[in-house]
């Protein structure tokens, strides 16, 4: 079952965090409950459209990719945090560069943001 979304805008950070300082974006991700994994993939990857139960999180190091949420396309560069709710469908194409991302999932599964 999908979730609405008022504004997928609403759940994309532009900027957030340096994206050369990773270790301070791993201590506040873990600080918020979140349990980061590096992801590294290649120009032009696509992730067809799919959804999780819970809710996750990415946060963009490197290149950028073009994430569908709620039928709004975001495009996500480095230091940009993105929270896809759980139960939205999303999609996404990485970059021409690629892209390096943390990919979260929450610590406790009493939160799905």
């Amino acid at each position: 079952m999908a979730t609405d979304l008022k504004a997928a805008s609403e759940h994309h950070i532009r900027g957030r965090f340096d994206p050369e300082d990773r270790s301070s974006i791993l201590d506040q991700l873990r600080r918020e409950d979140w349990n980061p994994l590096l992801v590294e993939e290649p120009a032009g990857y696509i992730y067809t459209p799919h959804h999780h139960a819970e809710a996750k999180l990415i946060v963009v190091l490197e290149g950028e990719m073009e994430v569908t949420l709620a039928g709004t396309g975001l495009r996500c560069r480095p230091g940009d945090e993105l929270t896809i709710p759980g139960g939205m469908e999303h999609a996404a194409m990485m970059g021409p560069d690629g892209c390096s991302y943390f990919w979260s999932e929450r610590l406790r599964s009493d939160q799905n943001a």
